[in-house]
């Protein structure tokens, strides 16, 4: 699932943490709902003021992602975005206002979800286009492990062209502005494993060159290439699909599960029962995720759907 999204997800400076930036992920795939159908992409701009707090209810394991049931590291994340505080200055009222990103959390232990109050003015925010705009791949994001992974990758996402960014703008983005003096010690310890992440979890190849003035190194240049898709003919049993199966979640199945078409259309009175439930690409994201980090093949994966349709 390819998000819209702002500048201030992919450039506001801060070290969030891990769990911090996938609840934010999560709080960015809300506000990509509401923009549903709207084509930004030649004309990046503010849109209409949204302003009112908003309460939000996810399950654990869509933050966790890892089929962990480390919750306390989920809630640590959660009081953790109630502390930051953001500040907003509104250019056409003269308010400047001060809140925490959300409040209210509460975690419904047997039920194993997360709900907190996401504030008015933040969600404005992220529907505020005049900077810029970059996409990522949901699932990529929440898979990975190092916040740094994350917060390339959403810089660097969709961009076709190299860029540069100084230095000082990069450390002052991590969160890391009041460490590694030394310039190799950053890449060395950030950069380059962010890098290294991103190539093996992702959909892109992310690599880097350090760019001189004299012998000193004043900026790094992000490079992104695509990589290399395995093309299945085109055939009966894929028309079959399309009729039925969200384009998403073939793609995950495909993609990460490694179905065919054929073996997808053996399935397809289950997949057809999957696409009612309201959390259909969620459930796919979630069990195609747990198959790989256990090494499990697709018959984890078709009993763990029959599963959560069986539960409907």
């Amino acid at each position: 699932m390819e998000l819209k999204q702002s500048w201030i997800v992919t450039c506001a400076k801060g070290a969030l943490s891990l769990y911090e930036l996938r609840i934010i992920v999560k709080i960015v795939e809300y506000a990509q709902a509401q923009l549903k159908d709207v084509y930004i992409a030649k004309n990046l701009r503010r849109f209409k003021k949204h302003c009112d707090d908003v309460t939000i209810t996810i399950p654990m394991r869509y933050v966790l992602t890892d089929g962990s049931n480390h919750y306390e590291d989920v809630r640590e994340g959660a009081i953790r975005l109630c502390r930051r505080v953001m500040q907003f200055y509104d250019s056409d009222t003269n308010q400047w206002r001060c809140s925490s990103i959300i409040y209210n959390v509460i975690h419904e232990v047997n039920r194993g979800n997360l709900t907190f109050t996401v504030y008015g003015y933040f969600l404005d925010c992220l529907f505020d286009f005049t900077h810029g705009f970059t996409r990522y791949d949901l699932e990529a994001a929440m898979a990975m492990r190092l916040p740094s992974s994350v917060r390339l990758f959403m810089l660097m996402y969709g961009q076709r062209a190299p860029k540069d960014y100084t230095i000082g703008w990069l450390k002052d983005v991590m969160g890391v502005a009041d460490k590694y003096n030394q310039t190799a010690d950053f890449i060395k310890k950030v950069i380059a494993p962010a890098c290294k992440e991103i190539t093996e979890k992702t959909s892109i190849q992310l690599d880097y060159e350090r760019v001189r003035e004299g012998k000193k190194v004043v900026k790094i240049q992000l490079i992104t290439k695509p990589k290399p898709k395995p093309i299945e003919a085109k055939n009966e049993a894929e028309n079959q699909i399309d009729v039925f199966l969200e384009k998403n979640i073939k793609t995950y199945l495909i993609c990460d599960g490694g179905f065919t078409y054929r073996e997808l259309s053996a399935h397809k009175e289950l997949l057809k029962r999957l696409m009612e439930h309201p959390c259909a690409l969620q459930i796919v994201q979630d069990v195609t995720h747990r198959a790989r980090k256990k090494s499990k093949g697709k018959g984890y994966i078709i009993a763990a759907i029959r599963d959560e349709v069986r539960n409907m």
